[in-house]
């Protein structure tokens, strides 16, 4: 964003008189009516999405079963999640995420895993401790 700011053609699109106006709207209840009816829209579609792929990838938790879809997450079965982050500055999450899982078609490296077991498995070596017991 600082280089697009730079531009000669960003400051003619942006003006001043744009950027106020901008500000001054956003105040406003008309925007802030508009901005909540948008986020519930987009919650409710992450949501089907996430539903979607957790149906994909069997609806429960790969180590201990747990079917609660709001504890559940996704994780890379070959513990290379960090590759998705190399030269990148912002990963996709919620919404963007899940769309781009359905996006590649469920790749089978992913699968999914209750938080709990998610984060055990990240400290205990790349396996939870349900199954090294």
């Amino acid at each position: 964003m600082k280089e697009t700011r730079k531009m000669t053609s960003y400051k003619i699109v942006f003006n001043p008189y744009q950027k106020e106006w901008q500000r001054q709207y956003r105040k406003t209840a008309k925007y802030h009516e508009w901005r909540t009816k948008a986020l519930k829209k987009q919650s409710i579609k992450a949501k089907e999405l996430k539903q979607q792929v957790v149906n994909h990838y069997g609806g429960q938790c790969a180590c201990c079963g747990i079917k609660e879809i709001c504890f559940l997450s996704i994780d890379h079965i070959n513990n290379d999640g960090y590759l998705e982050k190399i030269g990148k500055i912002n990963r996709p999450s919620g919404y963007f995420m899940y769309k781009k899982i359905i996006t590649k078609g469920c790749p089978k490296d992913l699968q999914i895993m209750c938080f709990n077991c998610n984060v055990a498995k990240q400290h205990n070596g790349g396996e939870c401790p349900h199954k090294t017991k």
